[in-house]
Protein backbone atom coordinates (compact mmCIF):
# COMPACT_ATOMS: atom_id res chain seq x y z
CA UNK A 1 0.00 0.00 0.00
CA UNK A 2 3.13 2.03 0.93
CA UNK A 3 4.01 2.33 -2.86
CA UNK A 4 0.30 3.02 -3.98
CA UNK A 5 0.74 6.64 -2.25
CA UNK A 6 0.31 9.21 -4.80
CA UNK A 7 2.26 12.27 -5.23
CA UNK A 8 5.90 13.14 -5.61
CA UNK A 9 6.40 14.14 -1.81
CA UNK A 10 7.88 12.33 0.67
CA UNK A 11 5.53 10.59 3.11
CA UNK A 12 5.18 9.21 6.39
CA UNK A 13 3.85 5.43 8.17
CA UNK A 14 3.32 5.59 11.84
CA UNK A 15 2.71 2.28 13.94
CA UNK A 16 3.49 0.46 17.03
CA UNK A 17 6.98 -0.95 17.94
CA UNK A 18 6.07 -4.10 16.73
CA UNK A 19 7.06 -3.05 13.84
CA UNK A 20 10.09 -1.74 14.88
CA UNK A 21 12.28 -4.65 12.94
CA UNK A 22 15.39 -3.93 10.40
CA UNK A 23 13.53 -5.38 7.03
CA UNK A 24 10.15 -3.05 7.79
CA UNK A 25 12.51 -0.19 8.34
CA UNK A 26 14.81 -1.05 5.54
CA UNK A 27 12.17 -1.58 3.25
CA UNK A 28 10.12 1.88 3.99
CA UNK A 29 13.05 3.41 3.50
CA UNK A 30 13.99 2.12 0.10
CA UNK A 31 9.93 3.67 -0.89
CA UNK A 32 11.36 6.56 0.22
CA UNK A 33 8.46 6.55 3.41
CA UNK A 34 10.11 7.82 6.62
CA UNK A 35 8.67 5.23 9.37
CA UNK A 36 7.68 6.80 12.24
CA UNK A 37 7.77 3.58 14.37
CA UNK A 38 7.70 3.44 17.62
CA UNK A 39 10.97 2.85 19.15
CA UNK A 40 11.48 -0.98 20.59
CA UNK A 41 14.34 -0.18 23.08
CA UNK A 42 13.56 -3.61 24.72
CA UNK A 43 14.34 -6.02 21.23
CA UNK A 44 17.74 -8.05 21.08
CA UNK A 45 19.89 -5.37 19.13
CA UNK A 46 17.95 -2.43 19.66
CA UNK A 47 15.83 -0.36 17.49
CA UNK A 48 15.69 -0.13 13.59
CA UNK A 49 14.80 3.11 14.32
CA UNK A 50 17.63 5.30 15.05
CA UNK A 51 18.75 9.34 15.06
CA UNK A 52 17.89 9.80 11.04
CA UNK A 53 14.39 9.63 11.96
CA UNK A 54 13.74 10.52 16.15
CA UNK A 55 15.74 13.98 15.62
CA UNK A 56 12.83 15.54 13.85
CA UNK A 57 10.27 17.23 15.25
CA UNK A 58 7.94 15.45 13.07
CA UNK A 59 8.53 12.10 14.53
CA UNK A 60 7.50 13.55 18.06
CA UNK A 61 4.36 14.89 16.70
CA UNK A 62 3.80 11.37 15.63
CA UNK A 63 4.32 9.76 18.10
CA UNK A 64 1.89 11.89 20.38
CA UNK A 65 -0.87 11.53 17.83
CA UNK A 66 -0.67 7.86 17.55
CA UNK A 67 -0.78 7.68 21.38
CA UNK A 68 -4.23 9.77 21.37
CA UNK A 69 -5.64 7.35 18.61
CA UNK A 70 -4.32 3.87 20.21
CA UNK A 71 -6.58 5.49 23.57
CA UNK A 72 -9.28 6.09 21.34
CA UNK A 73 -8.96 2.54 20.93
CA UNK A 74 -8.48 1.62 24.57
CA UNK A 75 -11.73 3.54 25.49
CA UNK A 76 -13.96 1.67 22.38
CA UNK A 77 -12.76 -1.44 23.89
CA UNK A 78 -13.57 -0.86 27.61
CA UNK A 79 -15.99 1.73 27.60
CA UNK A 80 -18.07 1.29 24.41
CA UNK A 81 -17.74 -2.63 24.26
CA UNK A 82 -15.95 -2.57 20.68
CA UNK A 83 -15.75 -5.84 19.95
CA UNK A 84 -14.36 -7.62 17.13
CA UNK A 85 -16.49 -8.93 13.68
CA UNK A 86 -15.96 -12.56 13.66
CA UNK A 87 -16.38 -13.93 10.05
CA UNK A 88 -18.43 -16.97 9.91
Amino acid sequence: MLEQMPGGHRVTVGADKAYDTNDFVQECRNMQVTPHVSQNTKRRGGSAIDERTTRHEGYAISQVKRKRIEESFGWLKTIALMRKVRHR
